[in-house]
């Protein structure tokens, strides 16, 4: 019977909550204004509305407006909206750390996520602080083999690599913290898991700023074999994989192998992300780059203009990546001879 009770408790407990929470979303998809066309509200509009309303609507309940903070940071965080994020993030971790306490997991969570969005936008030594933090609590609550253990070192890891132009001593750190993170991944999950291939990945970028070329590339062949083995020839971490061992070959002189996988990464790209995704555009520019070094100017001046044009469609006429396409045709047209049109080109530019 105290069972019973205790159950019907809850469940009215769950009811209340489900349906402030309903409440509350209906206010927030509300037109703001009956004249205007639901159609053209943005979500960052919503979203705006929604932090707005939080305090008022559920002042009388803490718990429930903490863990709608959460949604709505992790929200504006995933629309890269990382300024709004950071208020909501910064009052969940505070009402978790008074109410929880710093060793709670949801503590440790909330700190992660507001270092992330520190790190978003510049606040790099908060977040680091932050990172340091959260890993040595990670370990002493969930012990060094966790899952939220490894992604706070992997996050860590990230974070000493931004302060590797300013101290090259964290780049190391960040090297090291790498290698236990593949060591605990392959122990952990295994040798083909995707985040061991993931940490492998991440490691291999370590070896190569560290200018550990061969091992770097050593390990890129492996990853790209078991990316293919594992997520299939079409998945974008295994073009993401051909495209890193592409650069690792053209930086050991292996110039024909580069330029033949980097055929393929565009080839691949265009297929599976459709040729104006931005990533593809990337890709093109470095098959560029593989062009003019075999001496194919035809063919490097070509994607050159396919690129620029793209650019322009994609990302606008004053995006810095169109700009740069502006200039490196420029200099393709001078090498053709073609001066005319690289000067109109250079004047567009500066303009």
């Amino acid at each position: 019977a105290r069972r019973a009770l205790q159950a019907e408790a809850v469940a009215r407990e769950r009811l209340a909550e489900s349906q402030a929470v309903s409440k509350f979303m209906m206010g927030v998809f509300l037109s703001p204004d009956p004249a205007r066309d639901g159609r053209t509200i943005t979500v960052a509009e919503t979203l705006d509305r929604a932090v707005t309303n939080l305090d008022r609507d559920l002042a009388a309940q803490p718990a429930l407006r903490a863990q709608l903070q959460a949604t709505l940071g992790r929200t504006y965080y995933a629309l890269g909206i990382y300024r709004e994020a950071i208020p909501l993030e910064e009052k969940l971790y505070d009402y978790y750390l008074k109410n929880l306490g710093m060793e709670n997991t949801s503590t440790i969570y909330a700190m992660g996520q507001l270092a992330a969005c520190y790190d978003k936008v510049g606040r790099r030594d908060e977040a680091l602080k932050l990172r340091e933090q959260a890993l040595a609590l990670c370990r002493k609550v969930n012990g060094p083999e966790h899952p939220n253990t490894i992604w706070a070192m992997i996050s860590l890891a990230n974070s000493y690599d931004a302060y590797a132009y300013e101290n090259a001593g964290r780049r190391d750190e960040a090297l090291k913290l790498r290698e236990q993170v593949l060591a605990l991944y392959r122990k952990v999950n295994g040798p083909e898991h995707p985040n061991t291939l993931m940490a492998m990945n991440n490691l291999a970028n370590s070896y190569s700023h560290a200018g550990r070329k061969d091992e770097a590339l050593k390990l890129r062949e492996q990853v790209l074999a078991l990316r293919r083995k594992v997520l299939g020839p079409e998945h974008p971490d295994t073009l993401m994989a051909m495209s890193n061992l592409a650069d690792s070959y053209d930086e050991a002189g292996r110039k024909e192998e580069a330029l033949k996988l980097r055929e393929e990464v565009l080839m691949l790209y265009r297929k599976v992300l459709g040729p104006e995704h931005p990533d593809t555009l990337i890709w093109m520019g470095d098959l560029v780059t593989s062009y003019d070094e075999a001496g194919r100017k035809e063919e490097a001046l070509k994607l050159r203009e396919e690129l620029l044009a793209l650019d322009r469609k994609v990302l606008g006429p004053e995006h810095p990546h169109t700009l740069l396409a502006m200039n490196n045709l420029a200099d393709a047209y001078i090498a053709a001879d073609r001066k005319d049109e690289a000067l109109k080109l250079r004047e567009d530019a500066l303009a």
